[in-house]
């Protein structure tokens, strides 16, 4: 799957290092995002009843280094950006949750550590045909990478599991420039079924800018970025005799640079 995936990046930078040199702008954030969600396992077949994130103890806010890389060719954008979170905490089922052998009785304490990983590749056309404002869509490729162990308290035991899985999505950009002010917009998102694997995805980003330095002769510039961004996800999968449901959004402000030359 991970080839399949960098495969997919690759064409869409071979698609863009086609055309004109591009500008770039580079987007060094910190964000602050608060987890929000339930999971659930149980064997493959039978049904399942969820612990939410509040319970296990999983919901504290997390500070996360999210990158994202933009190339401009004209009205051709491409976007690189990363988003990973890892939550840890020690907490109680709220039901019972049965994956890797290991079964954790309903009520038991759990120690829980949950990474979520997303590298995402986005390639959208501006059909706005004018100078300080754009308006787009494409589509991407979002490399998600899923993993979860729990250990249960009384038994002393640790279930794992682990999913990495390329996602296709739609997406679309927005954008305005007041000069050293700008505000942009992306969103992304799909839902689709890749070996037994079930996923919905929606990712919003949305920032303000504020330019400190901006040359006249060239595409330099250099300022202030603030923004909000929301990731949410809802997968199902298979891990040997049972099937794992997790259902998490990740939502907060973040505060950054930006650079563009």
């Amino acid at each position: 799957m991970q080839r399949s995936s960098i495969a997919a990046i690759l064409s869409v930078l071979g698609l863009a290092a086609g055309c004109s040199t591009p500008s770039v702008t580079l987007f060094p954030r910190a964000a602050q995002v608060t987890p929000d969600g339930e999971f659930a396992a149980a064997t493959s077949g039978g049904g399942s009843a969820s612990s939410d994130s509040d319970a296990l103890n999983i919901d504290d806010d997390e500070t996360v280094f999210a990158p994202r890389a933009d190339l401009d060719w004209s009205r051709w954008h491409l976007t690189v950006d990363r988003f990973g979170v890892s939550s840890e905490g020690t907490g109680t089922a709220e039901a019972q949750i049965e994956f890797d052998g290991v079964t954790i009785p309903q009520g038991d304490t759990v120690d829980t550590d949950l990474d979520v990983d997303l590298t995402s590749a986005t390639f959208c056309f501006d059909f706005l045909p004018v100078p300080n404002a754009e308006l787009g869509i494409g589509v991407g490729v979002v490399l998600a990478d899923f993993s979860i162990d729990m250990t249960s308290q009384t038994l002393g035991q640790t279930a794992s599991a682990d999913e990495e899985v390329p996602l296709p999505v739609l997406a679309a950009r927005a954008g305005v420039d007041f000069g050293r002010f700008s505000l942009g917009a992306l969103a992304r998102g799909f839902e689709v079924e890749i070996d037994d694997v079930e996923v919905s995805y929606l990712d919003l980003d949305a920032h303000a800018r504020y330019d400190l330095f901006q040359a006249t002769d060239s595409h330099l510039r250099g300022g202030l970025v603030l923004g909000w961004r929301v990731v949410a996800f809802d997968a199902e999968f298979e891990d040997g005799s049972s099937t794992i449901d997790a259902d998490m959004d990740y939502s907060g402000p973040y505060a950054g640079i930006a650079f563009t030359f």
